[in-house]
């Protein structure tokens, strides 16, 4: 099952330095780790970073949407994300449902 995985950071950014170390090192270096790592895996089949923004997109390929949810949630930092998830249906899928339209059609109309 794929599925359109858009992530963006909510919430006021870090104002000190040492906010923005921590950040750093616990949240944004360990997130584009998992990330990387899931795509070894082949779990993500892509990923992008909107540039000068704190939002990307994964299209992510897993078995169910338990799964999905489960490394959705092992993302470091993962409830200072907000995260929409919108299922992806195969082209193949999409054809086979638009050929038995048509043939339905076809045959209503004779």
């Amino acid at each position: 099952m794929k599925y359109l995985v858009t992530i963006e950071r909510i919430g006021a950014s870090p104002t000190s330095h040492q906010e923005v170390i921590q950040e750093l090192e616990q949240v944004v270096i360990p997130h584009f780790e998992l990330i990387m790592r899931l795509e070894a895996e082949r779990k993500i089949l892509a990923s992008g970073v909107y540039t000068g923004e704190r939002a990307g997109v994964l299209i992510m390929d897993v078995d169910s949407n338990e799964e999905l949810d489960r490394l959705l949630m092992s993302i470091p930092g993962w409830e200072l994300f907000k995260i929409d998830v919108t299922p992806l249906q195969s082209c193949e899928g999409r054809i086979k449902i638009a050929r038995q339209i048509l043939e339905h059609l076809k045959t209503a109309q004779r």
